[in-house]
């Protein structure tokens, strides 16, 4: 299965539920707000999702990325390749 397949089967709400371990929640539009797993966050709102494209911000920390993969590359120091064999162990 090819990373854009993966991406697309994987609901960015889900994912990042999953990985930051509590459901994120609705702040804006598009936009959802969670505690940030790149610092020690103790305020609630940091970390933003963009739930249509799955793109994440922290504006505290400045951690940034494009997609699920980009997260997985940044929380666990991976390579691409790596990353998308953890989605693929993880989800499928």
């Amino acid at each position: 299965m090819k990373a854009c397949e993966l991406k697309e089967r994987i609901q960015p709400e889900d994912f990042y539920t999953r990985e930051l371990g509590v459901p994120i929640r609705p702040r804006a539009r598009k936009w959802v707000s969670a505690l940030c797993v790149f610092h020690p966050d103790r305020r609630r709102g940091n970390f933003g999702v963009n739930t249509e494209t799955g793109a994440f911000k922290c504006f505290a920390c400045g951690a940034a990325g494009g997609d699920i993969l980009d997260f997985l590359q940044l929380r666990y120091s991976c390579s691409f390749t790596d990353a998308i064999e953890r989605l693929r162990r993880e989800y499928y």
